[in-house]
């Protein structure tokens, strides 16, 4: 070291440090409450400190060999202050020794290396989850020195194929141009670093949420063609189903992400919910309906059964006067096989309750709106999935 030589004064003119980032792997990435993505990689310092005295032999000058230092000098010498944007923890790595190097090169180049795992800050949104496209950028600078003092340039590798994570596929790109300088406080500083792209796999939701889901709404449908009077069948079919999917909904409140509104997944659970619900709602509607007709026609039974004891009264005494004997008969018209054929043909017309405001024959109404409900469900859910992939996945 030359006399007076203090590691805290920066060279007068411009330092022109190259960075290098040699990622190994990405162990974490936490999306669900963090926000945070682990990154394991080898830093790589290079630049020119002309203060320092060497020795180098002539031999070493032409090519350019690389002289080992001790770890202990890097407290000794000017360094880069290295500023990481978002930082959340930084550990470097250690067996016995820290996994790090110091090194000088003709002409006083100075390299500095060392492995660590970095946790960085990511700002994620989630409206589009599980469909959704993560972006984050790793940024470093200079925290001291703006561009007019230090300068950065870098280049950055990863081998996709080591990825272990089996939620996303990550993609490694540089920084845009536009990055490479930021603005602080008055000052332009240099910065450099990388770009994280996460792009999720889909095949595992489809298969536990989506399929499920899609599957269960159709045996909503299927509902439609059990009889009204099947009761505790058609009743416990679509309770059954209408549990399931409140459970998948509340599965997926626990482990969806944070997001401002609802996720595209919570979207389509719940509008599967709420088909299932439809359903029920649309029995329930039909046995209010066969409730009321049921009861008018006991209290017209009824009605009918005290006019026809009143008569017998009535005409048991006149033929006790006169010395005649009268039997009484009382019937009850039922229509006619060539009426209810004639309702069965009208079934495609709204007209199903008669001039009373009641129903004329209780298993062609039931017939008619089931018929009509499994159309328009079937109908609307179809259009909704269509819609749902053309917005969460294609735009």
């Amino acid at each position: 070291m030359p006399e007076g030589y203090q590691s805290t004064d920066r060279p007068e003119k411009l330092v022109e440090v190259h960075t290098g980032f040699e990622i190994s792997d990405f162990p974490n990435i936490d999306d669900n409450s963090l926000l945070t993505v682990t990154v394991t990689l080898f830093i790589d310092l290079t630049w020119r400190e002309p203060r320092l005295e060497t020795n180098f032999t002539q031999e070493q000058i032409e090519q350019n060999k690389r002289v080992p230092l001790n770890l202990r000098n890097v407290d000794l010498i000017w360094k880069p202050d290295i500023f990481i944007s978002n930082l959340v923890d930084y550990k470097e790595h250690k067996v016995l020794d820290p996994l790090a190097g110091l090194s000088i090169y003709p002409g006083n180049i100075l390299e500095y290396w060392v492995t660590a795992s970095v946790t960085i800050f990511c700002k994620m949104g989630f409206h589009v989850y599980p469909f959704d496209r993560q972006e984050c950028p790793f940024f470093v600078q200079s925290s001291n020195y703006d561009n007019q003092r230090v300068s950065f340039t870098s280049y950055s590798t990863y081998d996709e194929e080591s990825n272990r994570l089996q939620e996303f596929d990550l993609i490694l790109t540089d920084i845009s141009h536009d990055d490479k300088e930021v603005e602080n406080d008055g000052y332009v500083y240099s910065q450099v670093g990388f770009v994280v792209y996460m792009n999720r796999y889909t095949g595992p939701f489809i298969l536990k949420y989506y399929i499920p889901c899609f599957t269960m709404v159709l045996i909503c449908f299927v509902s439609f063609v059990i009889p009204a009077d099947s009761i505790p069948g058609r009743a416990s079919l679509l309770v059954t189903l209408f549990l399931v999917l409140s459970t998948f909904f509340g599965d997926i409140q626990a482990t969806t992400p944070q997001s401002e509104g609802l996720t595209a997944l919570q979207v389509y659970v719940l509008t599967c919910l709420m088909f299932a619900f439809a359903a029920t709602m649309e029995y329930a509607f039909i046995l209010t309906v066969l409730k009321r007709h049921n009861h008018r026609v006991h209290l017209t039974n009824r009605r009918r059964q005290l006019e026809a004891r009143k008569n017998a009264s009535v005409s048991s005494s006149t033929l006790s006067n006169s010395g005649e004997e009268a039997t009484i008969f009382t019937t009850r018209t039922e229509p006619t096989k060539r009426q209810r054929g004639r309702l069965v043909e009208d079934r495609g017309t709204f007209s199903l309750l008669n001039l009373h405001g009641d129903i004329d024959d209780p298993e062609i109404f039931a017939y008619v709106i089931d018929r009509r409900a499994a159309i328009v469900f079937f109908v609307f859910f179809i259009l909704f999935n269509v819609v749902y992939v053309i917005y969460f996945t294609v735009t």
